[in-house]
């Protein structure tokens, strides 16, 4: 298994009963990461069997409370479970004023360092985080407050090395297997004469909370994306609707993922004025537009990805 996503919640502004606000949670290289963090994800974090003290960073993708109310909650229990492990919390700046005020007036002791990484404007995808299990880039979104996708993808892989072709050869030492699997050429030897490259790597896109971007789209296009979440707000009836709130319709969802090449959709963000039922009308206009898989987003839902 390359990663796993647990979707935590799939509506839009007002929940449902039986539609959380948004979070994600996502297993991917070894590393544990949270997408948006709604009002009460910790708890459905644990109907999964999700321990806080796993969560190695938080991504917020702007500063709407349905996507972070369940951030002070969470750290004060992380705190009190007896977390001693650095949190990378890759967010928007004010979002520390927020904690901060939380952390002042409700006298929550956080026992653990937090790392903040804010986020800034990205007209282009920007890498804003690497270290030996994944990548993470961010682009700018339009919705009505700055608001940012985010591109996780496992960190390059370096080549493999091919036993057959280095067999009986005592010029290659150590050293020159390192040069060899990152790509380098060494002391005369060609990399590609000794090596055959790992499997490519796995690469999860989020994109919530916007108009619909054709442009971005087209910068995604050569990533190979695995999986892409797309807001769906709206039905393509309220499409005038969704451009008023900065919103995106299923339609224009299925239109993105086209566009992108991506290899399967999953769709989310939900309007509660969609009963569960009225959901699968999403996926019937998605795929309006779009031949790869689609899937709608549900609670508590696991997918291997």
């Amino acid at each position: 298994m390359k990663g796993r996503l647990t979707v935590l919640g799939t509506s839009s502004a007002i929940s449902t009963l039986t539609r959380n606000p948004s979070a994600q949670h996502l297993e991917l290289n070894g590393s544990n990461i949270l997408l948006d963090c709604g009002e009460a994800t910790q708890m459905r974090l644990i109907r999964k069997g999700i321990k806080l003290p796993q969560i190695k960073m938080l991504l917020v993708s702007h500063l709407h409370p349905d996507h972070y109310l369940g951030i002070p909650g969470m750290l004060s229990t992380m705190s009190l479970q007896g977390r001693k492990t650095e949190l990378i919390i890759i967010c928007h700046s004010d979002l520390k004023k927020i904690i901060d005020v939380q952390v002042e007036f409700a006298y929550i002791h956080i026992a653990y360092p937090i790392k903040y990484i804010f986020l800034d404007s990205y007209p282009e995808l920007t890498e804003i985080y690497q270290d030996d299990s994944i990548t993470i880039c961010a682009i700018d979104l339009d919705h009505r407050l700055p608001c940012c996708g985010f591109i996780v993808a496992e960190t390059k892989k370096p080549y493999k090395i091919d036993k057959d072709k280095i067999l009986n050869n005592t010029t290659l030492t150590k050293e020159m297997y390192d040069d060899l699997r990152e790509g380098r050429d060494c002391k005369g030897h060609n990399f590609q004469d000794y090596t055959v490259p790992n499997s490519a790597a796995t690469r999860y896109a989020y994109i919530t909370d916007t108009l619909y971007l054709p442009l971005i789209a087209e910068k995604l296009k050569h990533l190979s994306i695995d999986w892409l979440y797309h807001e769906s707000t709206y039905l393509h009836n309220l499409q005038e609707k969704a451009k008023e709130y900065h919103h995106t319709t299923a339609v224009q969802a299925g239109e993105f993922a086209k566009i992108a090449k991506v290899k399967n959709l999953l769709l989310g963000h939900f309007s509660s004025r969609y009963s569960d039922e009225d959901l699968d009308k999403m996926v019937v206009e998605a795929k309006t537009q779009f031949t790869g898989h689609v899937q709608l987003a549900s609670e508590e839902t696991q997918i291997l990805i």
